[in-house]
This record gives structure tokens, sequence and C-alpha cells, in this order.
């Protein structure tokens, strides 16, 4: 069967990880040129769109009969064609593979992040970040638990690199990890250490 899409529904997403209950609607749609060209039919059968896409995974069945029932309205095919040349909803045809528009972005994200072991990804500076900030064996363990931790549960961050700060932080907060210390050397003031190396 084909499926109705709402583009950007992450956008109305308080939470990525379980179907949502409630959505997001920002104030900033009031000066949405394309939102304010839509008809007040359209602007409330969009609203009720996104309300089946947050139920559905934002795979909206395209069948007209039970839309024009769902959503108390006729015609619903005409109402669609524009949100659709709107670009705010999209239709995956039945032959069509469907693609989420999420997925798609995550895929060019990883194109340039460095993978490491199965499940964690992180940008080659984000990785010269941790490993100067909490050195290279911390980083090691941190990478291997949120790889062990993902593999695990299947859970997705949008962020790989703050995840491991944050979890570096919790643990320094409970006194588990302290940065590594280097030596005055290294600090003192210019000409302070000369001659004793």
């Amino acid at each position: 069967m084909d499926v109705i899409t709402v583009c950007n529904l992450e956008k109305f997403q308080h939470y990525k990880d379980r179907h949502m209950i409630w959505f997001k609607w920002h104030i900033d749609c009031l000066q949405d040129y394309k939102f304010m060209e839509l008809s007040s039919e359209e602007k409330w059968i969009f609203i009720g769109l996104i309300c089946l896409a947050c139920k559905s995974d934002n795979r909206i069945p395209y069948d007209k009969k039970w839309l024009d029932r769902t959503l108390n309205t006729k015609n619903i095919e005409i109402h669609i064609e524009k949100l659709t040349k709107c670009d705010l909803l999209s239709i995956c045809y039945q032959n069509d593979i469907p693609i989420r528009e999420e997925e798609i972005r995550e895929d060019k994200k990883r194109e340039d992040k460095s993978k490491h072991l199965d499940f964690v990804f992180l940008f080659p500076v984000e990785y010269e970040s941790l490993v100067k900030e909490i050195g290279e064996s911390k980083t090691t363990e941190m990478i291997k638990s949120l790889n062990d931790y993902i593999g695990s549960t299947g859970k997705k961050y949008k962020s790989h690199y703050h995840t491991i700060l944050n979890w570096v932080r919790m643990e320094s907060k409970r006194g588990i990890f302290k940065k590594p210390e280097l030596s005055n050397a290294l600090h003192a003031p210019k000409g302070k250490y000369d001659g004793t190396f």
C-alpha cells in the first residue's frame, strides 16, 4: 500500500526512542511561507496528518476513504496533492523503496566519520579532542563501553562524541574518573624548568 510521510517530522518530535503521544508546534509556523499559503482546512489536515504520522512511525497508509473519515474531510487527495507540492508531505508508492529522511541524513553524516569498533562513529577531530581531554586509554575504554551499550540495546544517539563527554562528566561527578593531569613542567612559565630535562 502507498504511504504518506510528513517531511521533517523530527522537528515536531521531543523524543525519538519511542512512539510520540504529543508533538511540538513552533510559533515560527505562523511565519512559514509554505504553511501560511494553505487554506484553513489544509492547515488542520496537515496537523491531523502529523498526529497520524506520530502514531504510525511516519508511515501513514494512503487509504483515501479511511483518511477522509479519520480527518473528517472530503476529497483528501486534493489536499494531499497540495501539501505534497508545498514539500510538507511526500508519498512513497508501493513499488518504491521507502527511505526515511533521517536515515539518509545519518548515512551522509557517517560518511565523514571514522568507525570505531562496530557502532561508534566519530569525526577525526572529535576523537583527537577526546584523547586530548581524557587520554587515549580512557578514550578507548569509553568507545568500547558505548559500542557495547549500543550493540546490546540498539539505542541511537545524535552524537557519540557528546555521549562520551557526558558519560565522562558523570563519572567525574561521582569520583570514578579524574582527568589526567599534565606535569607542572608543561604548564610552567617559560624558563622556569630550563635545563632540567
